[in-house]
């Protein structure tokens, strides 16, 4: 009788420990409603009750508001950056792995667009498997402060409007969410026209991609 009331015990420990495990993950694993997005400001819901959150601001389950505005907003989880824009449907999963070197990008407008940074220096990113290089305008090298007139490799590259003169340089850094490469070939276009860094197969080369639905994963190699 002692036994089986042993036994007994140490199954219904084993159970109340998964239920627990089970519960805390999902605790820090939420799904959120996106119910307003606004200049540094974005508005969530969570079983039923919202909240404003400003950037730089953390909720007590560790989800973080990086940067927003009246389109798009992108959070920070457990390493990982999520976007979200309006287009997008107004939940937000923040199930998923964790891994720090690992990039969740949603698509919008079917292009996967994000928020990362040149040599330390915040810029936007457009997802491009076409373009050989990390590419940005004069305006933008100038921005950066990238002397490709001086440093660079004069070249011509073919452009979906013909062939154009373009300046080969490598950048220190570019870094998208937790994912940094160095060293990176970028080249500029000083007829490109966009207010989008192509993020080219000179950064992509450095990743793993895949594919969820609408939903882009990068991971660092």
């Amino acid at each position: 009788m002692k036994q089986k009331l042993v036994i007994w015990w140490v199954m219904l420990c084993a159970l109340l420990a998964h239920l627990t495990a089970y519960a805390t993950t999902a605790a820090i694993a939420p799904s959120i409603q996106v119910v307003g997005l606004f200049k540094n400001t974005a508005i969530i819901r969570h079983n039923n009750h919202e909240t404003i959150m400003r950037v730089g601001v953390q909720t007590s389950n560790g989800l973080r508001l990086v940067e927003a505005d009246s389109d798009h907003a992108i959070f920070e989880f457990q390493g990982r950056r999520l976007s979200h824009t309006l287009s997008d449907s107004p939940v937000l999963s923040l199930a998923g792995s964790s891994s720090p070197d690992q990039v969740r990008i949603t698509a919008s407008n079917g292009s996967y667009t994000m928020s990362g940074a040149i040599n330390g220096q915040s810029e936007d990113f457009i997802l491009d498997t076409g373009a050989t290089y990390v590419t940005m305008s004069a305006a933008q090298a100038d921005q950066l402060g990238i002397d490709y007139l001086h440093q660079g490799r004069r070249t011509q590259m073919h452009t979906a409007n013909g062939t154009a003169d373009a300046y080969l340089v490598t950048v220190n850094s570019v870094k998208v969410g937790a994912i940094e490469v160095n060293q990176v070939q970028a080249a500029v276009l000083p007829a490109f026209r966009s207010d989008k860094i192509l993020l080219g197969v000179s950064f992509l080369n450095n990743v793993a991609m895949s594919q969820e639905g609408q939903v882009m994963l990068l991971q660092k190699k």
